[in-house]
């Protein structure tokens, strides 16, 4: 029987796990920064609090100058160990997302393929094993760099915990931890969610990626009621999804290299585009 952690194991692993990886960093700016500004959230401390092995630690940091550091870094490192990064850099944006408020965002171009690497979600493809060295970047995407050792970094989204939680759809992954201060913020519904093993939807900015987000957790063993799936669908029915630049917003956090290339023939379909079309084509580029 596998028991959960306690809040002071989850901090000191995750202090352990933090120091470890920044110490990996060569740049001195790079890692005082990341020391100051990193956040783990989401699915390790839920895993942790279940007793459940962590499939990854998901960092998020407290400012965009910190963020765009560790981008640019970490583009550099990809670059000296690939000898190629694909015309890739950090972009500043701001856009008006689904409810017109404007959100500043980071988000990585990669103009060639999209991304860079090897995908470690697809469960067809390896990582490299052929670089001994600690927390290598192994896939980088718009949204985030994927590191060896279980390391995955979010740039598109930063701020003060209640700022980031706020793109967080799932109650029960809604736990922080804050490396400056060494502290872990527990949710109470958060908590409840866990220990019921249920999804509870508190709505979201991107309701697509929520349901490739709920298929994963069903398959961890979490349920989900009719209720919580109709909220949404409701926010699905919402949305213009003809509207491209919409579609490939929404598609945040789902890093497939077939949807960069669903978007890619939508965008060059010179008529209008209706389910059946994009139904044909998707059976066509998805295997």
């Amino acid at each position: 029987m596998a028991y959960g952690s306690t809040t002071k194991t989850i901090k000191t692993r995750l202090s352990e796990k933090v120091n470890k990886w920044a110490n990996s960093i060569t740049d001195e700016t790079v890692k005082k920064a990341v020391l100051k500004d990193a956040m783990v959230m989401g699915g390790s401390i839920a895993s942790m609090l279940l007793g459940d092995d962590v499939n990854d630690y998901d960092v998020y940091f407290r400012t965009p100058e910190t963020v765009d550091l560790v981008a640019k870094y970490y583009l550099g490192v990809y670059e000296e160990k690939s000898g190629n990064c694909g015309g890739a850099m950090a972009v500043h944006d701001s856009v008006s997302n689904i409810k017109g408020d404007v959100e500043r965002r980071i988000y990585i171009e990669v103009p060639s393929e999209g991304v860079l690497g090897v995908n470690p979600d697809d469960e067809n493809l390896s990582l490299p094993v052929n670089d001994p060295e600690s927390y290598q970047p192994v896939f980088i995407s718009q949204n985030a760099i994927t590191l060896s050792d279980q390391i995955q970094l979010i740039t598109r989204f930063y701020g003060e915990p209640d700022e980031v939680l706020k793109n967080f759809d799932f109650s029960h992954a809604k736990n922080v931890y804050v490396h400056d201060g060494k502290k872990v913020i527990l949710n109470d519904l958060a908590l409840e969610c866990l220990l019921s093993k249920t999804l509870h939807y508190e709505g979201s900015l991107y309701p697509i990626a929520s349901v490739w987000r709920m298929k994963k957790f069903i398959d961890r063993g979490f349920r989900i009621s009719a209720g919580q799936q109709l909220k949404i669908m409701w926010q699905i029915s919402e949305l213009d999804l003809s509207d491209l630049d919409l579609l490939r917003d929404q598609l945040v956090g789902v890093d497939s290299v077939y949807l960069a290339d669903l978007i890619r023939h939508l965008s060059e379909k010179n008529s209008a585009v209706d389910s059946t079309y994009v139904g044909n084509l998707i059976d066509r580029l998805f295997v």
